[in-house]
């Protein structure tokens, strides 16, 4: 079972989710419906995967943020943020077992992510991104006597 509350951006609720798999969206199809312009139909989903939860952001363009960071990815603790659209909500963990606590970041509002490879791992990791850099310029100069 999934907890998670609204806690800004909607009325106030709280939902429990006893599917291992919840998707949030704006389409009456996911099991978390809210109805905001600002998500996509499927904005993400969380899954439970070997006893932690997985959350998977399927949104292109307002994205989704934990903790105020844009994310692709991210294991969820049990009160971690997660901002959707507009809308902010409290991972409250899976059972109903809030395990520890810390604050929550009400309206949080967080950077569109960058696209591309190279703006994706540019603001991550600086030797990532060098090595992205330069294997991109090897790659344009073969490319270049390739096609010329």
């Amino acid at each position: 079972m999934i907890r998670i509350s609204v806690i800004d951006g909607a009325p106030a609720q709280t939902f429990e989710l006893p599917e291992d798999v919840v998707s949030i969206g704006r389409s009456r199809r996911n099991a978390l419906m809210l109805d905001d312009s600002t998500l996509s139909r499927k904005h993400c989903e969380i899954a439970a995967v070997n006893g932690r939860f997985l959350l998977v952001n399927h949104a292109k363009t307002n994205g989704t943020c934990v903790n105020g960071r844009p994310v692709g990815e991210s294991f969820l603790k049990p009160g971690d943020t997660i901002l959707v659209g507009r809308v902010a909500l409290k991972f409250e963990g899976g059972d109903g077992n809030a395990e520890f606590q810390h604050g929550s970041k009400k309206g949080t509002t967080c950077k569109k992510r960058r696209s591309g490879l190279i703006g994706a791992v540019k603001g991550s990791d600086p030797v990532l991104y060098g090595i992205s850099y330069f294997a991109g310029l090897a790659m344009s100069t073969l490319v270049y006597l390739f096609f010329r």
